[in-house]
């Protein structure tokens, strides 16, 4: 795969799955915004040099910001990877109200990718990725508020595909 003149927008870029896909983007090319609650521990080595925006991606202003940081940087936005998200661990009457907050794994990829989809849409071009799992689609015990979070993002990611396939946006999950 080439992403060489893509300009990817990555949430949750810090450690994990995020960290592997700035490497992997980075290694293909890519153009990177790259952001997270945590510093940046290694940049991942590519065509140029990552840019790394520390930010709370649940605070509401902060996808507008991201996506016009993206844009001031690179001039525009081609692909928005929405894999920041929260785990916690416990069934129902373990899982307290601040646990049940959806706003890491759902209302931020919502935010996100409508702020990207502002800039996509004229553009009639871009991909949005939203990081969903398997627990979104068949539950996992001790993860109630993790598994209902996924369920809701692939609807969301749902949704947005078929909304957004005429202007000429992929949304995949």
């Amino acid at each position: 795969m080439d992403f060489s003149g893509k300009t990817v927008l990555l949430t949750g870029a810090t450690s994990g799955i995020g960290a592997a896909i700035a490497k992997a983007f980075a290694a293909h090319g890519a153009e990177l915004v790259l952001t997270g609650r945590r510093a940046l521990p290694e940049r991942p080595e590519g065509s140029g040099r990552p840019v790394f925006i520390a930010a709370d991606i649940t605070a509401p202003e902060t996808p507008d910001r991201l996506v016009a940081e993206t844009i001031g940087q690179f001039g525009k936005l081609d692909i928005l990877v929405n894999n920041a998200g929260i785990l916690f661990r416990g069934d129902a009457l373990a899982c307290t109200d601040e646990e049940w907050e959806l706003s890491t794994n759902v209302t931020a990829a919502f935010r996100l990718s409508r702020a990207a989809l502002r800039v996509m849409k004229p553009r009639r071009s871009g991909v949005i990725v939203n990081i969903a799992s398997d627990w979104g689609l068949v539950g996992a015990r001790n993860a109630v508020a993790y598994g209902v979070s996924k369920g809701a993002l692939v609807q969301l990611t749902r949704s947005m595909a078929l909304d957004h396939a005429s202007d000429g946006i992929r949304v995949n999950g």
